[in-house]
Formats: structure tokens, C-alpha cells, sequence
């Protein structure tokens, strides 16, 4: 695999499942290109990332592909000295051999950062589609092609493409050519959710909230939806993880009645629209019920447990089901 474009790319948007979206189209293009071990890195968190680690893996030429990736999830919420290393880096990267993935919901970065990025790479604005925008398009275009939506088919509809505009398009075809055949069959929440592909960001809600329900066989399921659509389950392993230790920290608070404390944590950790934001607050409040203090701190040891396991191995599968059994017989 020859470079080819810029090293670096910086993607800027409020929503944070666009920007899960381009991650998983990076994962999914360099899967087959590049040896996974050891010339592919990627943080969504900072509270543990070696500084070092990072300015070795792009410094460092590999003896086993012709390039390197590194991705950066929510730069933003990286540390400042790491910021100002990554800076210090990239106008070396230009000589070829390692591409840097950055992802960012906020534009407040490290301005020596933003001005190397600028320098050697791209920085991408992608513009987050209103919910109101998706609404508006779908009611107009089923109207206009003599659609109807039965029941709350229209709004699982837009929730399965998280009001995605563009995405609501493209799976609007599928919609179209089910009904708009002679017999001209309303569109019923079953069939949407039979023809309408759920977004990635939110098949990983899916897991989640399966394993917060303590139920077995929806979390395997989402489990298996998620490796056939997406092909990258260190990757669905890592979001998942990311999302669990949240979901259960949310559980300790609710659980010791402190649900101020829990929506303010939710609102300030778990990026989505608020409209998912408080769909997400409620359905964790209703979790707490089914775990005690004890073992919502089991639950997060075991979670400590599988980041180490998913960084070190090849059998990812395998330990996410083990994962979610351990979870939901804590």
C-alpha cells in the first residue's frame, strides 16, 4: 500500500457518530493493507495513553507494512503536552510511512497543533444535520411519494439513521421500493427495521443497552449484527468498553440516588443529540435497578479486566462473549 494524500487528517463535528462513522470507514479501508499489530494504533481515551508510546509508533518506520495508522479519537480531550508533542511530530510525517487520524468535537485545540495539521495535512468540517432538517425531508418525500408510515414507523425510521440526513436518503430507497409497489403496503416499524441499516454508532448503543437489561441473547445478537456489518471487532470491542465503563458509572450514581450528578455525567460524557441524551438518561435510571453497589464495582473490575485482554489479543470475538457473560451474571 503506497501513501497516497496527506499524513494527516483532522475531522471537526459536534456529533460524535459522524465522526464514529469515519473512524469505522478508516478501520474497514486499511484492515486488509496493513499488519494490525503492529502498525495500528488507536486511543479514544487519554487518562492512561503513554505520551511516549505515541511519539515512538509515529517515528518509528515498520518492518512489516508500507505504512502505519494512528487514530486519535476526541483529540480534544487529550492532554495539552500531548497536544504540543503531536505538533512537534507532524511536519516530520510528511516524508511518508505513517498516516495520524484525528478525531475532534470541539475546535478548541492546541493552536501549534492546529497550525501543523493545516501545514502537512487537512482539517474537515463536517456539519451535523438537524433532527428537524431529517424530519422535515422524510414527511415531504413519503408525501410526495404517496408513502404512508403506520404507527411510530417514521420516527424508528429516523432513529435507526440518528436524523442523518444524507444517510436518511441513501436508506430511503429501500423504503421506496417496499412501498411503492402495486399494492402500495404502509411502511410499518417492522419492516423498517428489516430494510433500514442502524447507523454504527448506534449498534454499539444497542450492546450496551443489552447488557444494562441484563439481556443475554440481545447482546449477543447485537454483538453478531455489528462484526457482519462492520468486520472490525477490536474496534467494536474498544467503543464497547468505552461506552460500558460510562453506562456503569451512570448505574453508581443513579444508584446511590444522585441523579443530578448521573444526567450532568451523561450530558458531559456520552456524545449524542439530546434528544439521545435523554432517551439514554432514562433507560440507565431504570438499569439501576438491576445491580446492586457491589456489583456495579465487580462489573467495573471485570471491565479493567478486558481493555488489557482486547489491547493484547487476536481471539477478540471470543472474549467479548465471555465479556458479556461475565457482565450480566455479576
Amino acid at each position: 500500500m503506497a501513501q497516497k494524500g496527506k499524513p494527516v487528517i483532522l475531522y471537526i463535528s459536534r456529533s460524535s457518530a459522524i465522526l464514529d462513522e469515519r473512524i469505522a470507514a478508516v478501520r474497514k479501508g486499511i484492515k486488509k493493507k496493513i499488519n494490525l499489530d503492529t502498525d495500528y494504533k488507536f486511543y479514544d481515551s487519554y487518562e492512561t495513553a503513554d505520551e511516549a508510546d505515541i511519539a515512538t509508533f509515529l517515528s518509528t518506520p515498520s518492518f512489516f507494512s508500507d505504512n502505519k495508522v494512528l487514530i486519535l479519537k476526541d483529540i480534544q480531550t487529550s492532554p495539552a503536552s500531548l497536544q504540543k508533542s503531536l505538533a512537534a511530530q507532524i511536519p516530520g510525517l510528511a516524508a511518508g510511512g505513517v498516516f495520524l487520524v484525528m478525531t475532534a468535537t470541539s475546535r478548541k485545540l492546541n493552536a501549534k497543533l492546529m497550525a501543523a495539521v493545516k501545514d502537512t495535512g487537512t482539517v474537515k468540517n463536517i456539519q451535523e444535520p438537524t433532527a428537524e432538517n431529517a424530519r422535515k425531508w422524510l414527511k415531504e418525500k413519503a408525501e410526495l411519494d404517496e408513502l404512508k408510515f403506520s404507527g411510530k414507523a417514521m420516527e424508528i425510521f429516523l432513529e435507526n439513521v440518528d436524523y442523518r440526513l444524507e444517510t436518511l436518503k441513501h436508506e430511503y430507497e429501500k423504503i421506496y421500493a417496499y412501498g411503492s409497489g402495486p399494492r402500495k403496503e404502509a411502511i410499518t416499524r417492522e419492516a423498517v427495521n428489516r430494510l433500514v441499516t442502524r447507523v454504527y454508532s448506534l449498534q454499539i448503543f444497542d450492546l450496551v443497552d443489552s447488557i444494562g437489561s441484563k439481556d443475554k441473547n440481545g447482546a449477543l445478537s447485537a454483538l453478531d449484527s455489528m462484526i457482519k456489518l462492520n468486520e472490525d471487532i477490536r474496534g467494536v470491542s474498544m467503543g464497547a468498553i468505552t461506552l460500558l465503563h460510562r453506562m456503569f458509572k451512570s448505574l453508581a450514581y443513579f444508584k446511590y440516588n444522585l441523579d443530578q450528578e448521573a444526567q450532568e455525567y451523561i450530558q458531559g460524557n456520552i456524545r449524542a443529540s439530546s434528544y439521545m441524551q435523554n432517551r439514554i438518561i432514562a433507560k440507565y435510571k431504570k438499569f439501576a435497578d438491576y445491580y446492586q453497589p457491589e456489583a456495579i464495582g465487580k462489573i467495573m473490575c471485570i471491565l479493567n479486566k478486558y481493555d488489557r485482554i482486547f489491547r493484547d489479543t487476536q481471539k477478540t470475538t471470543d472474549h467479548m462473549c465471555k465479556m458479556i457473560m461475565e457482565i450480566i451474571e455479576a
